[in-house]
């Protein structure tokens, strides 16, 4: 797994996060009435990216998933998490885990 990076998503990222967040549900059976359905709740548009912290896992300069966090510490969460089916099982969710942020993770946001 060289060459994965972390950075926070850039604002016209949101389509691009929606759309894998979509696939990774697809991956794991969701059919397109439930994919339907959850398009709002999975919609990652700008304002979004501008509220909430998220970031962008990157694996030789494609992206390979992301994830969210929401609220501040102590009450942070992880409100997102997704990957490519094809990094499905393969070390990036743990490696976004343990990364969560640049630097140090947050207090009370420390771990999955």
């Amino acid at each position: 797994m060289s060459g994965i990076s972390i950075r926070p998503a850039r604002a016209g990222e949101g389509p691009d996060l929606t759309e894998l967040a979509l696939r990774a549900k697809s991956h794991w059976g969701y059919g397109e009435p439930f994919l339907a359905a959850a398009r709002a709740t999975l919609t990652i548009d700008a304002g979004t990216i501008s509220s909430a912290r998220v970031y962008v896992a990157e694996q030789d300069g494609a992206t390979a998933g992301f994830y969210g966090l929401t609220g501040e510490p102590p009450s942070g969460v992880l409100e997102w998490m997704f990957l490519e089916p094809h990094a499905i099982g393969r070390g990036y969710g743990r490696r976004m885990c343990d990364t969560r942020s640049p630097g140090p993770a947050p207090p009370g946001l420390a771990s999955c």
